[in-house]
């Protein structure tokens, strides 16, 4: 029997998963569950009281073990380069999720991955160029006998996996490609029990080449978890009438938790001021495109808000931070690791690098640290006002990156780039479903170019 388990945001899906695992009654080494992160694969060991398991791992994981294959055989940033200089476009490997803007060569290779996950021939593309990028890569990969984790599903997919358990979990099924449905479609085959979990409302990697419906084509029996434990009724309210607008999708009931919780719609950051923007503690600053991403930056830098952001550093953890920490640490008398004070000498003005490099403190710590490191005049303003050695209550982060997080307040800015504005369907609609259901007492909207229909105040 295949059950299919719909798990709307807050109803505790993943707890759901982990009791029934719990409750199993069978050795561990006859449960499989394969999971999309290492994070969730580390909870349901746990839940089992393992440290590791042949059956409890991520799908890479299983893989990366089925196909048979070495680290050194796997793409990594030093094989891309390598190939960036047969191919003549840079290509890095990283995903729109990774990098603002991808280079040519990565928007190439994106779109091959796509292909390939979807189960198509991307050397049959209609364009030119990128079906001549394709044919290069693959042959290129198997000349050196590289390969990526596409590779390693088509082998585990065209071979006879003989593997199978009691019981089998597969989680976030919503986020499977049609090609990781080959590879659990052969273990499901041979699995006494299988449960899917998941949620095509919160399907948002569509463009990634997952298929928001696996999970309908597989199912036997579905069950739908109803109430939720994180959406208040007002936030749940803005989420239906996302909900109510996709064309196919699994009908469910899904109920709010018993709070009004509060939903604020305000024309510019700037009105944030007088709204009391740290007594909510946690706080999720959600951003569409990574074009936003300086405007929230600088308005969190003017705040004077400790904040950390995803992927990459922002103000409050970068060098120039990191700096004035090592300094400030000095100057309490505390001791600091070599790589500290490598990084305080790049930063420092060029004067202090032999008293660095020495050890010799007392001359330097007798000034500012204003006058001691080279930092940018608008950074300084900044990194004077705020509390260095606080632990950041704001986190800012793409709506992708911020999925399977939750926070007491979200603000999130509704603003799109032109090409995702010319976007209307399902794909885009649950984008903005996961966003406003992250929030857990309040959410405020702040509406920027290209705003998507979330209510109004």
């Amino acid at each position: 029997m295949i059950q299919a388990v719909y798990g709307p945001p807050g109803t505790g899906k993943t707890t759901h998963l982990l009791n029934l695992l719990g409750k199993c009654g069978c050795d561990p080494g006859h449960i499989g569950f394969l999971a999309f992160t290492r994070s969730a694969a580390g909870e349901a060991l746990a839940r089992l009281g393992l440290k590791s398991s042949k059956g409890i791992r991520t799908i890479h994981s299983l893989c990366y073990e089925l196909a048979k294959i070495n680290r050194s055989q796997v793409m990594g940033p030093d094989k891309y380069e390598e190939f960036s200089r047969l191919i003549g476009y840079r290509v890095t490997g990283q995903t729109i999720m990774e990098a603002g803007e991808l280079t040519l060569g990565d928007e190439l290779l994106n779109r091959h991955q796509y292909l390939v996950a979807k189960g198509q021939d991307p050397t049959q593309d209609f364009d030119a160029l990128q079906a001549m990028f394709s044919k290069s890569f693959i042959q290129w990969k198997r000349q050196y006998g590289y390969v990526d984790f596409n590779d390693m599903l088509l082998r585990v997919a065209e071979s006879n996996v003989s593997r199978g358990f009691k019981w089998l979990f597969v989680d976030e099924g919503q986020d499977l490609s049609p090609l990781q449905w080959r590879v659990v479609e052969q273990i499901m085959a041979q699995s006494e029990n299988v449960v899917i979990a998941g949620d095509d409302d919160q399907a948002i990697y569509e463009w990634a080449g997952a298929d928001p419906h696996g999970m309908r084509k597989h199912a036997q029996e579905t069950m739908v978890l109803t109430q939720s434990f994180r959406v208040p009724r007002s936030i749940h309210a803005v989420a239906q009438g996302l909900v109510t607008r996709m064309e196919d999708r699994v009908e469910k009931d899904y109920l709010p938790k018993d709070e009004d919780g509060r939903v604020d719609y305000l024309p510019a950051f700037e009105y944030l001021e007088s709204k009391g923007k740290r007594t909510w503690g946690k706080t999720l600053v959600l951003y569409r495109n990574h074009t936003s991403r300086a405007e929230i930056e600088a308005w969190l830098i003017y705040q004077r808000i400790p904040y950390s952001i995803s992927p990459q550093q922002g103000a409050f953890n970068d060098r120039y931070a990191n700096a004035v920490r090592v300094f400030l640490e000095l100057r309490r008398g505390n001791e600091v690791p070599k790589r500290s004070l490598s990084a305080l000498e790049r930063t420092a003005h060029p004067g202090w690098a032999e008293n660095i490099r020495t050890g010799d403190f007392a001359p330097m710590l007798r000034h500012p640290w204003e006058a001691v490191l080279d930092i940018p005049g608008d950074r300084v303003e900044y990194l004077r006002a705020v509390d260095l050695f606080a632990k950041p209550t704001y986190h800012a982060s793409t709506i992708h990156a911020a999925k399977g997080q939750e926070a007491d307040h979200v603000i999130l800015y509704n603003a799109r780039g032109e090409k995702t504005y010319e976007d209307t369907g399902d794909d885009e609609l649950r984008v903005w479903y996961v966003a406003v259901t992250r929030a857990k007492h309040r959410l405020t909207i702040i509406e920027g170019d290209n705003p998507i229909d979330l209510g109004s105040g």
